[in-house]
């Protein structure tokens, strides 16, 4: 089936043959495929947004808390998803995180990563390091200096 791209401007799309923003003008279409008007473009539009701006992000830390709930087993998985508007695949993909985290973390395969507070105190070491080595070569520069002018007036004295 041959199909022209147009975008849509509250028209009509065929179905399952286009994404909701645009519409396929059929050049020459089976008798199977029908076209219907473009009214579920908006509402899933508007579910897509309402979805959009309802997802919930965990952090790191909520997202032990569950899995640890989980664990102890005092409530259903199912129970806590629900009681914490997650699916039962993302506590699982948590559950599996969290184990693959914990035994690379004791077999000592994977660096801790350092705290901000830490990052700061190490930049602060280095720029230091910096100063005194950006010293040391100095020194060294003028005490290679003056063993220079010392060599060449000795080298004149016992002429």
């Amino acid at each position: 089936m041959k199909t022209k791209k147009i975008t849509d401007k509250g028209g009509l799309r065929s179905v399952g043959a286009a994404a909701p923003t645009e519409r396929r003008e059929v050049l020459s279409a089976p008798a199977t495929e029908r076209l219907i008007p473009d009214s579920r473009t908006k509402s899933e539009k508007l579910l897509k947004d309402i979805r959009r701006k309802t997802h919930r992000i965990y952090s790191s830390e909520q997202k032990i808390i569950i899995v640890m709930e989980g664990i102890r087993g005092e409530v259903s998985i199912a129970e806590l998803c629900r009681h914490y508007g997650i699916s039962e695949t993302t506590y699982y993909k948590w559950n599996k995180e969290f184990v693959e985290a914990g035994k690379k973390r004791l077999s000592g395969d994977e660096a801790r990563q350092a705290t901000a507070s830490e990052v700061e105190e190490l930049r602060k070491e280095n720029k230091k390091l910096k100063e005194s080595l950006a010293d040391l070569v100095i020194r060294y520069d003028i005490v290679k200096k003056i063993q220079e002018i010392r060599d060449r007036y000795s080298f004149q004295d016992d002429i």
